[in-house]
């Protein structure tokens, strides 16, 4: 993908990487059967580890390497293509994205000129933050990760002996592996982004291009009778991925695989032609795919039709190859010298890159300013309100009054809440909330990409924490629960694998599927818990949602932005929701609520019965947006649902 091309380039080089940009376009095209297409990246990575290595290695034993040549030459390989795909997709984005979209994509085009782009995605990964899939940019992590590694490789190779040099590499490799697998335990993003979590994979080639040319033509013998086991391996492993996690055991795989082919040179027959070629305008075809693809989602309020992501595939062909051919291939045969002209024009690019779009990006109007906020997230009283250390703190800045008489309990669905009651509750309000951390005594979700093991643990001391609080705070007479509970039912929510930890029997817990039962017993033990310590109850269900943003549809209404099927995804031209597909998507829920109720003799809120009316269910109120998302309240949305509704007051008198 970013590594470099040269006319004696290997034929079967450039076919792994045709499979390897197939593999990531097919993925992102939600095409189906290739639920770990992802992978192609992790085959680009070892590609380039192994190219880039081999020139350093050659210019340093030939005693020719110039660090100025060497990066002058990878910015006009990489940049001028990345940077016009940069310029165009940022104009592109003012009939498409959002505000809060172009707030994003203003910040990628920042990390993707400073080489920065994972970082930037890694912070903007957060359960608050836009879908990946709406943001244009998101790909160019994995090429500002390549340059970091470019960046770092020559004046390591440099610097180490020449003896020492495949050793030290190696050790890198087990090291950075290493801390790999430790990362993904407790900060499984930062391990996806960084480049200490993901540089084995770029060091495995790097290890090919460093192995004796005597040492490999010896071991051919064997490496040829392993070869059709790593195509198997790099043809099966994207259609059959062993679990979820990534980079995990699916990653060692493929790149072990694309290791071996490196190693055996094999030769590509004449029909495969296409596929090379497919593989000289790869970089190009990966520039451009992405930001079709994500405009396209943006544009659209669910998942788009296949005409559409064909479309999409077919455009990316075409604008891919014309990149190729009118930028990528004249630039990087340029003369241009190491010197005062190459960074000028270097800097120069960098300015317009940013300068065009951002002048696109950053303006905005009244209207616009005022939709933004709307999908602002809302944490209730504050950010830190938003509490992720293990233990629960009774904060003053999470309270409307001192001594508050009402305790809001849960995620980010009681955080939704806190709008609704502050100032408007009799005795006041506080907040004890984490994300994702439902309010449940001795069991905690935990998913494949952000909520490992350790978080899970997390997750039940902070709730046994708040019990614990509320045993010494007499003042609080009632309880509000609220959360989704849709992540402690279903194996599959919001594009993640869930399981539970259950921490209800002595020892470390067990980790277990998905069950409502469960999930009613430690809730009919919660509130029962709660009644022991002298706190009155009450329950709130998540409020009416469908897979459909409606808030999208609202902005993207007033705006006039570009939008294909509000009508097909099941709104009304107000935007409004269907009741019967909500309470079809959240019978899990209320069902499991039901049994809990009727359990525990708890009273449960359901906003269905205050939302809907005639088969719809509203999303704007007295003229303002009731959501921020698909799923949660807006800020404004939920003062005003307070406001109107006096929900303080009703949930203190229903409580028991």
């Amino acid at each position: 993908m970013a590594a470099k091309q040269t006319p004696a380039l290997r034929a079967d080089i450039q076919l792994l990487r045709a499979w390897a940009v197939l593999l990531v376009v097919w993925h992102h095209a939600q095409l189906g059967g290739m639920p770990a297409g992802f992978l192609g990246v992790d085959i680009f990575f070892v590609i380039s580890g192994y190219l880039i290595t081999g020139m350093i290695q050659q210019g340093l034993t030939q005693g020719t390497f110039s660090f100025a040549v060497f990066y002058l030459r990878r910015a006009k390989r990489l940049l001028p293509a990345a940077y016009a795909t940069a310029l165009l997709t940022g104009l592109a984005s003012a009939w498409v994205l959002e505000p809060a979209e172009r707030t994003d994509l203003w910040a990628q085009l920042l990390g993707a000129v400073s080489f920065s782009a994972n970082g930037v995605l890694w912070r903007q990964a957060g359960y608050f933050d836009g879908a990946a899939e709406l943001k244009p940019l998101l790909h160019m992590w994995s090429l500002s990760l390549e340059e970091q590694y470019y960046m770092v490789l020559p004046g390591l190779l440099w610097a180490c002996p020449p003896a020492w040099r495949r050793a030290g590499v190696l050790l890198g490799v087990v090291a950075s592996a290493g801390l790999c697998a430790w990362m993904m335990q407790r900060w499984p993003s930062a391990a996806f982004y960084g480049l200490p979590t993901r540089a084995w994979e770029l060091g495995l080639g790097s290890l090919v291009a460093l192995w004796p040319a005597s040492a490999v033509q010896r071991w051919q013998p064997p490496l040829q009778h392993g070869r059709w086991l790593a195509v198997a391996v790099l043809v099966g492993v994207p259609m059959h991925p062993l679990g979820q996690t990534h980079p995990g055991w699916n990653a060692v795989l493929v790149t072990l695989a694309t290791a071996l082919l490196l190693m055996t040179r094999f030769n590509v027959a004449r029909v495969w032609t296409p596929g090379v070629r497919l593989g000289d305008a790869s970089y190009a075809v990966y520039l451009v795919h992405w930001p079709l693809l994500a405009l396209l989602n943006n544009a659209s309020l669910q998942t788009p039709d296949a005409h559409w992501r064909w479309a999409a595939i077919g455009m990316s062909g075409v604008l891919g190859w014309a990149l190729h051919r009118g930028i990528e291939q004249p630039l990087r045969r340029w003369p241009l010298a190491p010197g005062r002209a190459a960074l000028g024009w270097a800097l120069g690019a960098s300015a317009l890159t940013l300068a065009v779009p951002g002048w696109v990006l950053l303006r905005s109007s009244d209207a616009e300013s005022a939709l933004a906020t709307l999908r602002a997230p809302n944490v209730g009283f504050a950010a830190v309100c938003d509490q992720d250390r293990a233990l629960y703190r009774p904060l003053p800045a999470c309270q409307d009054q001192p001594q508050a008489r009402t305790l809001v309990w849960g995620d980010s669905f009681g955080m939704h809440l806190i709008p609704a009651l502050a100032g408007m509750t009799p005795g006041g309000v506080a907040q004890a909330t984490r994300s994702t951390c439902s309010p449940l005594l001795d069991l905690a979700p935990m998913d494949d990409r952000d909520h490992p093991l350790s978080w899970a643990r997390d997750c039940l001391a902070f709730n046994r924490s708040v019990l614990d609080a509320l045993a010494q705070a007499p003042h609080i007479d009632v309880v509000v629960l609220s959360s989704p509970f849709m992540h402690l039912l279903a194996t599959h929510d919001l594009g993640r694998r869930w399981q539970v930890l259950d921490g209800h029997q002595p020892g470390p817990g067990e980790v277990r599927t998905p069950s409502a039962a469960h999930v009613q017993a430690a809730l009919v033990r919660t509130v029962a818990r709660l009644r022991q310590l002298g706190k009155r109850v009450v329950i709130v269900a998540p409020p009416p949602w469908t897979q459909v943003d409606s808030s999208r549809c609202q902005v993207r209404q007033q705006l006039g932005l570009w939008t294909l099927d509000a009508a097909a995804a099941g709104l009304g031209p107000d935007c409004s929701l269907s009741e019967a597909d909500s309470r079809r998507q959240q019978a899990p829920v209320l069902d499991m609520l039901a049994q809990v109720a009727q359990a525990a003799q708890v009273p449960v809120f359901d906003f269905h019965a205050r939302l809907c009316r005639d088969g719809r269910c509203a999303t704007a109120l007295a003229g303002q947006g009731l959501y921020r998302d698909a799923r949660h309240f807006s800020y404004a949305g939920a003062k005003t649902l307070g406001q109107l509704e006096g929900l303080g007051q009703q949930w203190r008198a229903v409580a028991r």
